[in-house]
């Protein structure tokens, strides 16, 4: 495989959104430079390379543990599939095939109306192609140009949403009535509703309105953290936050559960007041 596209919004997607929290801009250029070190050995069945680790840390530049860490991350986050021996790593990148098919299956369909790399039409073409080839390849564009070759990533969840039930302002509806003390939403954008798609379809214990009441009631009121009720309030959860993939996942592992009662949650107010009833009507009766 000569060259290969990668969507312009990558950088938006959930897991590559994480990688850059963990690994600033290095990770970024990690992970692309895996990428077309497995896609040049792609042809077109399979999407997978195994070298030895020293061959993937001589050509990413980096050392061989900071490798580990980033196979590790991939792995978890299946940005790659990950096989791994002592000596030899395996790397897969399914998309690779994915986003392949889908414009091969476009210029079947239109052969003779897709521009190529040099601007032209099939007939008119006068590039040469060459193994350098990527997916900045810059098109000249006119009013008849057709679409282009691929659907951003907006689109392709845009499709996956007309397929899927999740009763979003539903749930925005329960957000806003069980936790009133939190930041409304007021801009219900793509990347929101994406987001809590598929926090909604990741679990089907999660697909009925039920569950989502009890999310809010019970592991985000109940909350001294989350609500702000501590002695260094927290002021940053609100619904985006929430549903982020990885605070969700703190949240729901009980993470951020109260330790204990403090003065600040219900419990211990309660505890608080009982104590102070108590000091106060035992000096009453020594006084008297």
């Amino acid at each position: 495989m000569r060259w290969g596209k990668h969507l312009t919004v990558a950088r938006n997607d959930e897991k590559m959104t994480a990688l850059l929290d963990e690994f600033g801009p290095e990770g970024y250029g990690v992970y692309w430079l895996i990428w077309e070190i497995v896609a040049e050995k792609s042809n077109g069945i399979c999407a997978k390379v195994t070298h030895p680790w020293k061959f993937f840390a001589k050509n990413l530049g980096i050392s061989g543990q900071k490798l580990s860490k980033f196979i590790e991350f991939f792995k978890k986050t299946e940005l790659f599939l990950i096989e791994k021996t002592e000596n030899m790593l395996t790397i897969e990148c399914p998309n690779i095939l994915k986003y392949r098919d889908e414009y091969s299956s476009r210029t079947k369909k239109t052969p003779d109306k897709l521009p190529t790399v040099s601007g032209e039409y099939p007939s008119q073409d006068t590039d040469t192609d060459t193994d350098t080839d990527t997916d900045t390849d810059i098109r000249k564009e006119d009013k008849n140009s057709p679409a282009p070759l691929m659907e951003d990533e907006l689109q392709i969840e845009k499709t996956k949403e007309k397929k899927c039930l999740c009763p979003y302002d539903e749930i925005l509806a329960a957000y806003h009535s069980e936790l009133p003390e939190l930041p409304r939403v007021r801009s219900f954008n793509d990347k929101i509703k994406i987001t809590l798609r598929r926090m909604w379809e990741e679990d089907k214990e999660r697909q009925n309105m039920s569950w989502w009441i009890n999310f809010f009631r019970n592991d985000i009121k109940k909350s001294d953290f989350l609500m702000g009720r501590t002695q260094k309030a927290f002021t940053g959860c609100n619904f985006g936050w929430i549903i982020g993939p990885e605070n969700r996942t703190k949240i729901l592992n009980g993470q951020y559960r109260n330790r204990g009662a403090t003065q600040f949650s219900e419990a211990g107010y309660q505890t608080k007041t009982n104590i102070e009833a108590w000091a106060a009507k035992k000096f009453s009766n020594q006084g008297a």
